[in-house]
């Protein structure tokens, strides 16, 4: 059987029953399926094949604040993994969206939700083609709503590396691990957040 049987074929089969999987759950309307992390973003070749009309919004954040959350957030999980981890999602997402076309992704960074949502509203209204109301309604969710904070009243501070109160071998290892990722999406190691800013 497994001589006759075409490869091509059965990825169809099981591409079509994923597809079947998600219509029963949602029904015609369109859905949105937030899974964060490296593992998402190694199935989204096989997630456009299946609907090449998928949008992907990517939000990303810089290593300081990512790595300072995920610590309060997964304190079983070592400082050296932390950075580990977000270095490899960061950069394969930059070698994954060379390959991507312009209108199928977007990039939000989770600074401009909190501290200019208006900008992060344009960004995202403009590549999901939202009327008026519904870009209304996500600027008021933006500027309400904080539902991945770590804790209730924390607002994203935002810090140079020299202020973090990590042990000074902590921080060589952040720039060590880290600093690709840190250039390539242009992200300072100072409080302004971006080097065009620090520059």
């Amino acid at each position: 059987m497994l001589e006759q049987l075409s490869p091509l074929l059965f990825q169809q089969k099981l591409e079509q029953q994923f597809k079947e999987y998600y219509r029963d759950m949602f029904q015609p309307q369109g859905f949105v399926d937030k899974t964060p992390g490296i593992a998402m973003l190694r199935m989204i070749p096989d997630i456009l094949l299946i609907w090449p009309q998928a949008k992907i919004i990517f939000a990303k954040r810089r290593g300081i604040e990512n790595i300072d959350s995920r610590l309060r957030k997964f304190p079983h999980v070592s400082f050296e993994e932390h950075c580990r981890q977000w270095q490899e999602t960061m950069m394969y997402w930059y070698s994954l969206r060379e390959k991507l076309d312009q209108g199928q992704y977007v990039e939000i960074d989770q600074h401009d939700i909190e501290y200019v949502p208006e900008k992060a509203t344009q960004q995202l209204a403009d590549f999901l083609h939202l009327s008026p109301e519904q870009k209304g309604q996500m600027l008021q969710r933006f500027q309400e709503k904080h539902p991945e904070k770590t804790r209730q009243a924390y607002r994203m501070e935002i810090k140079s590396l020299d202020e973090m109160a990590w042990s000074k071998d902590e921080k060589l290892y952040f720039k060590k691990i880290c600093s690709e990722a840190m250039d390539k999406f242009g992200y300072s190691y100072d409080s302004s957040y971006d080097q065009h800013a620090s520059a």
